[in-house]
């Protein structure tokens, strides 16, 4: 069993991982939320259902030079 992980971080990431499930060298992949790339596997996810996907929460960018937003924490709704 191969895992491919870091799914949505980029084009060529996803264009990696879904080569590398639809030739059957990993059955299983994770999404790195929230980068820029995540819509486009999710698309392929969500075309094929069967696919076994997760997710990668990832909190920072580690990189300088490749960046992605923050993940943000709403201040609770006021009770009414």
């Amino acid at each position: 069993m191969f895992h491919c992980d870091d799914a949505g971080m980029s084009h060529a990431s996803n264009l990696g991982a879904i080569e590398s499930l639809e030739q059957g060298v990993v059955t299983s992949v994770s999404i790195m939320m929230p980068c820029p790339w995540v819509p486009e596997i999710v698309a392929y996810v969500k075309q094929h259902p069967q696919t076994d996907a997760g997710l990668h929460l990832t909190l920072n960018s580690e990189w300088s030079l490749y960046r992605w937003d923050r993940w943000r924490v709403s201040p609770p709704s006021p009770v009414v």
